[in-house]
């Protein structure tokens, strides 16, 4: 599982494979002192700007 998130695989998409919760895949990631990603992914460079209100 360590493998398959560090090259990027989302923890749900983990756990929905193995039929798992988030948050087993989620700890058990953390117990095996994975670097974790920030929440939402990736930045996005190409994202177009907000617009203001």
């Amino acid at each position: 599982m360590a493998e398959r998130y560090q090259q990027g695989e989302s923890v749900r998409s983990i756990a929905a494979d193995i039929g798992r919760s988030y948050g087993f895949v989620h700890g058990l990631l953390v117990s095996e002192q994975v670097t974790m990603r920030r929440r939402g992914g990736p930045l996005r460079r190409d994202a177009a700007p907000a617009v203001p209100l």
